[in-house]
């Protein structure tokens, strides 16, 4: 990560929120991804979710929410700042990961399409599973790590997927 005016810039892994900064610069500049907790001026909405995150359009100086969290997420721009991968923490046992278009509020869940994929495996029956953004390898192909374990795999299982967005071909699969 490279600190920029006080903003983190995306260059390697994840940012992590709650963290040590509240702030995700996108690479070109347009955007600032923002963490608010709610004892920091985020506006409670009565879901257990104390945590959110929001975008800064720093050419407009408008703000959107983009997502609640409750627990903790990690979130990764793109090199072309076109998609933002997140990761959330749902509880102990589960991760789930989207990937969010800036320019039009698309959302894309990334777990869901993974999990076709995965399904015939019998890995999605462990009662720990959790799916994890790890990096962008280029434009719109995102790194995935797949990990858990279980009954169906006591001693653990761990895929690595590359998944295309917008989500029209179907993600692939690595033994690793």
């Amino acid at each position: 990560m490279t600190i920029i005016a006080g903003s983190l810039v995306a260059e390697a892994g994840p940012a992590r929120f709650p963290g040590p900064t509240s702030r995700l610069q996108s690479p070109d500049g347009h955007y600032v991804l923002l963490n608010r907790d709610d004892d920091v001026g985020w506006s409670h909405d009565g879901s257990n979710d104390n945590h959110a995150l929001f975008l800064l359009n720093t050419m407009s100086g408008k703000e959107r929410l983009v997502r609640t969290y409750p627990r903790q997420v990690e979130a990764i721009w793109s090199k072309d700042a076109q998609w933002l991968a997140i990761t959330d923490f749902t509880g102990s046992d589960s991760s789930t990961c989207f990937v969010y278009n800036p320019s039009n509020g698309q959302w894309v869940d990334v777990r869901s399409a993974i999990e076709k994929e995965l399904a015939p495996s019998g890995l999605l029956q462990n009662h720990h599973v959790y799916f994890k953004a790890v990096a962008w390898k280029k434009p719109g192909l995102l790194k995935l790590v797949v990990e858990g374990y279980g009954e169906k795999s006591p001693r653990g299982f761990r895929r690595t997927c590359f998944y295309q967005v917008p989500g029209k071909n179907p993600p692939t699969l690595q033994d690793r």
